[in-house]
Order: structure tokens, then C-alpha cells, then sequence
């Protein structure tokens, strides 16, 4: 009995020396490579482990996430992540191999993630969730809200506004069919109420090449066009919306 104590505690201290002297961080390095993300820092933490990269560029995404912290649960087929991005964060869980995200949405400003001439301030919060098989949509539903929102630059036709105040926003998604995604939403501002709806289909190879179909219909509270309504088309890939 004693031999097999001291066998075991051989085994285990084997055990404790290769997971304290393995490579981690090369070793994550290059499964990050093979899936074409980039990080400027990359840090593995051995007690409790978690990973923690910064200027982190995702394939399909325009903007970097400034901090993404990863921690996995045993066994290996679970992690929660945490990522501090466009001036608020984004935390939940995903499966590995990934067949379920779970997300939560805090403090996000829209205008620090695009840079267009046409600029939505205010900030953004929500929760939801996706699954998918061999990386496509299957199922999801989630809901978002915006609070103290503003659109900078804003012209169409008759419908031009320097400065509109579009105030608090609540709306919800959910996948309906594969890659296809149907939103809907109505919010109240200061200088408009408007209505939101329509459909996204998701290119699971890009994201940006995504394809939107949404209908935005405004009724203006400002002059010299209060009273009117005007409906919007936005249409296009993600990447190079066009207003119709």
C-alpha cells in the first residue's frame, strides 16, 4: 500500500512538472494563427488557468477588442470569456467545439466600432444566445436596448437632421431559419419615434458580407417636419449598407 502512495504522488508531481513547464502560450499562439486570429499580448495564467489577450483582431470584425479574458471549465468543453470592447464589455460562454454562444452586452457605444459619416451615439446593452452546426445559425433569440441615443449626419432626400435625438430603443432577434436572422424594434426620442424591422442573412465565412434587409419607419417630432413619416430601406452587405 505504501509503494502504491508513493507511486501515486510520483505520478501526480509528473503530473504538477509538465502542466507548470508546459509552453502554453506558444501553444495557444498557434491555434490562434491557424484561425487567422492576431493579439498583441497574449498571457496564460496557471492558477486558476485563464488566457488573457489585448488588440485582439477577429477575421470578419472591423474593430479590435481591446481586452478578452478566457477562463475554461473542466473538462476542456466550456469556457466564459470576457471582452472589453467598443467602450463597454461583452461576457458569457461558449462550447468548444463551438455549437453554443451565450452573450451579454454592457455599455457599448456603436460610434467608437464604426467610423461613418453617418455616426450613432448613445450606448448599448442586450443578452441572447446562438447555436449552430458546422459553424452555421441554427436556433437563437436574444433581446437589445439603447439608451441616450443620438444620429450624427443623417440625410435622405427631404429627411436631413445634423443632430436627431432618437432617445431609448428596445427591440429582440431571433433565428427563424439557417443563417437567418429576424429583428424588430421600436424607439422613442426627443426629435423622433420609429419602428424597426426586418431580416439579416448571415454569411458564416464573413460576417461583414453579411446581407441586411431592414425597414426603419420615423415619425419626425421636430420642425420643420414634424408630423411627417418617412420609411427607409437598408439594404446591402454589412460592410457597404445603402439606404433605399
Amino acid at each position: 500500500m505504501k509503494k502504491l502512495g508513493y507511486a501515486l504522488l510520483f505520478l501526480l508531481s509528473l503530473v504538477f512538472f509538465l502542466y507548470l513547464n508546459f509552453p502554453f502560450e506558444r501553444f495557444i499562439q498557434a491555434r490562434l494563427c491557424q484561425r487567422g486570429i492576431t493579439a498583441s499580448e497574449l498571457e496564460f495564467k496557471r492558477f486558476p488557468p485563464e488566457v488573457i489577450l489585448k488588440e485582439v483582431k477577429l477575421p470578419g470584425l472591423p474593430f479590435r477588442i481591446e481586452t478578452l479574458t478566457v477562463k475554461p471549465h473542466i473538462p476542456l468543453k466550456k469556457f466564459d470569456y470576457l471582452a472589453r470592447m467598443c467602450g463597454g464589455k461583452v461576457w458569457g460562454s461558449f462550447t468548444y467545439p463551438v455549437t453554443e454562444v451565450v452573450f451579454h452586452l454592457q455599455g457599448i457605444k456603436p460610434e467608437t466600432c464604426y467610423r461613418t459619416r453617418v455616426r450613432l451615439k448613445g450606448e448599448l446593452s442586450g443578452e441572447g444566445f446562438f447555436r449552430l452546426k458546422e459553424k452555421n445559425l441554427t436556433a437563437g433569440q436574444g433581446s437589445l436596448k439603447g439608451e441616450k441615443l443620438e444620429l450624427e449626419g443623417f440625410s435622405f432626400g427631404l429627411f436631413q437632421a445634423e443632430l436627431l435625438s432618437l432617445g431609448t430603443f428596445k427591440g429582440s432577434y431571433s433565428v427563424e431559419g439557417k443563417n437567418l436572422i429576424e429583428f424588430k424594434g421600436r424607439g422613442s426620442g426627443k426629435d423622433a419615434d420609429y419602428w424597426l424591422s426586418g431580416t439579416v442573412n448571415y454569411n458564416p465565412k464573413k460576417p461583414t458580407a453579411s446581407y441586411v434587409n431592414l425597414k426603419i419607419t420615423v415619425l419626425v417630432k421636430k420642425e420643420p417636419l414634424k408630423g411627417k413619416r418617412f420609411t427607409f430601406k437598408l439594404r446591402g452587405l454589412a460592410e457597404n449598407l445603402r439606404l433605399w
